[in-house]
């Protein structure tokens, strides 16, 4: 009798204790971008891109602005702030990220690949020309996603007074895919 319930047991902890993230991945599509605004100070030329290379290649991201100033120390925050698309509005997720900007390029494991995989490898940043072209997320975002389809907004702000630099809005679905 003792057995049987040991056998059991030790089916229930295999069950429970088996990956999910290596039998699906988390596919990321990006809608239209939008630049809500951004302080012509600060940053200008802001431009903001999604696009698909072939018809079963993966959704693309592009971010093209010239800096004005030396970005440096931390002087600069980035915040993700997600929204879901519920009942035909965008409310409020729990899901935030906030960063600096050389701890997103430097030493950030999520979206810190996508960023020196894109180019920008080393913080601070001079005035200047930035090109960020052809990221995917796929790749480095969690197996797992609280919802289906929501919105991101990205707030940069300038440290320690927290004027905002720029906004912008990106449309997202989130997909399981089976690997």
């Amino acid at each position: 009798m003792m057995s049987v319930i040991f056998y059991y047991f030790g089916i229930i902890i295999f069950i429970f204790s088996y990956d999910l993230s290596q039998c699906f991945r988390l596919q990321l599509t990006p809608g239209v971008p939008m630049v809500r605004q951004f302080d012509t100070n600060y940053v200008e030329d802001v431009i903001l891109k999604t696009r698909r290379n072939g018809r079963r290649s993966e959704y693309v991201f592009s971010i093209e602005f010239t800096s004005k100033h030396f970005w440096a120390n931390n002087n600069v925050s980035l915040h993700f702030i997600f929204y879901e698309y519920l009942h035909n509005e965008y409310r409020p997720s729990f899901v935030e990220m906030h960063y600096k900007i050389c701890d997103l390029i430097l030493k950030d494991m999520l979206l810190g690949p996508v960023v020196r995989k894109a180019g920008i490898t080393v913080c601070p940043l001079p005035p200047g020309r930035y090109r960020m072209m052809n990221m995917t997320f796929n790749r480095e975002f969690p197996s797992v996603w609280p919802f289906e389809k929501g919105k991101c907004e990205e707030i940069i702000k300038l440290e320690p007074s927290g004027k905002d630099i720029a906004r912008g809005d990106l449309v997202l679905s989130f997909k399981m895919l089976k690997t």
